[in-house]
């Protein structure tokens, strides 16, 4: 008898350690299932088609995620669309494009901008961006040179994702000069991030997930997907963040991506000017300084160019969009746009730059 029930508990035993193993085993191979699901759902979301042409559209509608992992997000390519009241056109490369100087043979000097919504021109047209109105005073006052400019902000980057567009979709042909824009959120997670499932969590069960689809397939959605962050969930601290997002995020993040700037920067030799408006905090100061880099801080001459006008002040209404949105509005892109070009011309940057473009356009004796 004590022989028969030994047996039992052996078999019972053994029919545990299968289930268990069987179930780990199970468990193990939804999660890698899961992985490759997002991973061509990711795919499938970079490649799906933009708004319909011609349609009314809000930030949502233009942004699709993107395939390289220090981008996550990106406008979406052959936009034609009005967003915020104002035309939105996209070029292949998903970068906001304007109506631009006309076609003109002579040496090309060539501005890339990295940024986000401000240099975007959120809420205004393409024509009225500050890089827009840059470009067109320096084809006035310099017709020397062509100057043309690309406009890679997207709304919600934060510097690392601007320095990697630049690496990845904006080197071809170099840049003779890059533009960055520095703006208070640019240590923090962007405004969307791509929510994926946590494949190494032990308090989830991928197995279990998959049964619950097939018992209710209205609540398996299990697809990777942009989300957006309402700011106070948007911190600097790398540690309060996902791994994959903690690159993004931080003063380390920060000063890495600086450092690769520098780095293509004397690769493909193009000079870097920083944009902080109105003002840079010390760090960005010290950053710029230590790599060289030009900083124009634009607040003290946008103040005064108001004043000149007879405005009421920098930072709100005609200069921004309205009180509760302190974006700048054209008027505010036009006296920024302003203010640049005389930082650029005070350290001699426009005349070197125009030089370079006719020295590349000389052949060599």
């Amino acid at each position: 008898m004590a022989d028969r029930e030994r047996h039992l508990a052996r078999s019972i035993l053994l029919g545990l350690v299968s289930l268990l193993v069987t179930t780990a085993g199970l468990e193990v191979a939804f999660r890698v299932l899961a992985f490759r699901s997002d991973e061509r759902a990711l795919f499938a979301a970079s490649q799906s088609e933009p708004p319909e042409p011609g349609s009314s559209v809000r930030l949502g509608h233009i942004l699709r995620p993107s395939l390289d992992p220090k981008i996550v997000f990106e406008l979406f390519p052959r936009m034609s669309v009005t967003f915020l009241g104002a035309p939105l056109v996209s070029d292949e490369r998903g970068f906001r494009v304007g109506p631009g100087p006309a076609l003109a043979d002579g040496p090309q000097v060539r501005i890339v901008g990295l940024g986000d919504s401000v240099m975007f021109g959120w809420g205004v047209g393409a024509p009225d961006c500050y890089l827009s109105v840059l470009v067109d005073e320096l084809n006035r006052t310099r017709p020397d040179a062509v100057w043309t400019a690309l406009n890679t902000a997207v709304p919600g980057y934060n510097t690392v994702m601007e320095v990697r567009t630049l690496a990845a979709k904006a080197l071809d042909p170099p840049p003779h000069l890059v533009l960055l824009n520095f703006v208070g959120n640019d240590l923090r997670l962007p405004n969307f991030v791509l929510r994926r499932r946590r494949y190494l969590s032990p308090g989830r069960s991928f197995l279990l997930d998959f049964v619950r689809s097939r018992l209710r397939p209205d609540e398996g959605d299990l697809s990777p997907r942009l989300a957006y962050l309402p700011r106070q969930e948007r911190p600097t601290e790398a540690d309060r963040v996902p791994p994959h997002f903690r690159e993004l995020v931080g003063p380390e993040a920060f000063q890495g991506a600086l450092d690769e700037l520098a780095s293509l920067a004397a690769l493909h030799r193009f000079e870097v000017v920083m944009l902080a408006h109105p003002e840079a905090p010390a760090f960005v100061r010290e950053a710029a300084a230590a790599r060289e880099f030009v900083l124009v801080e634009t607040g003290s001459r946008v103040r005064e160019l108001a004043v000149a006008r007879g405005l009421p002040g920098a930072w709100e209404p005609p200069l921004a969009l309205t009180a509760a949105d302190p974006h700048p509005s054209a008027l505010g892109h036009e006296l920024i746009g302003q203010a640049l070009l005389e930082a650029l011309e005070a350290v001699g940057l426009p005349a070197r730059l125009a030089e370079q473009a006719v020295n590349e356009r000389t052949p060599s004796p």
